[in-house]
């Protein structure tokens, strides 16, 4: 899931949320293809920063996203995470090669933190939302000629899609 939060003013625009889904294993090329989108559909509508939730190389696909855009005028940066602490960030790289270290008592780098964590939340949620109903999306491709109450008692009956990919014709 590649999603986008808005930030204006210090507030949350909640209408200005958006997400994509992709069936691709990595997260750069679905976050370079977000990127690429979101500027293509608003090219009017530049922000003053882009805060990208992830190191180097998600930073260059965010680039890589905007090459399109070669005279913007913002700045892109990631809020690199330290190994195996995701809920922190150890660093800013900005998009010109700058590493800032994050400091805790800054109240900049405090915001932006909230700006990840935020956008971070969002993204984590719809991924969770979207992986809970998945069993709904393919019983409806095995099962497309019957009606939704019929195919979650029949679910329920076999116990799962697994179950039910393997009943017979006379089951």
């Amino acid at each position: 899931v590649a999603a986008k939060a808005v930030w204006e003013n210090g507030e949350f625009r909640g209408k200005e949320y958006r997400f994509r889904f992709s069936n691709e294993t990595s997260e750069l090329e679905p976050l370079r293809k977000f990127i690429e989108f979101r500027f293509a559909q608003e090219a009017e509508n530049f922000p003053d920063l882009i805060l990208i939730d992830g190191g180097r190389s998600h930073l260059q696909a965010a680039l890589k996203g905007l090459e399109s855009f070669p005279n913007r005028k913002f700045t892109v940066i990631s809020a690199v995470k330290p190994r195996g602490r995701h809920g922190e960030i150890a660093q800013f790289l900005s998009d010109s090669g700058r590493h800032i270290d994050f400091a805790g008592g800054n109240e900049a780098h405090r915001l932006l933190q909230t700006l990840r964590d935020e956008a971070h939340a969002l993204s984590n949620e719809i991924h969770r939302q979207r992986r809970e109903m998945s069993h709904y999306y393919e019983l409806g491709a095995i099962l497309p000629s019957i009606d939704e109450a019929t195919r979650r008692a029949l679910l329920k009956s076999a116990g799962s899609i697994k179950n039910i990919a393997e009943l017979t014709e006379k089951d």
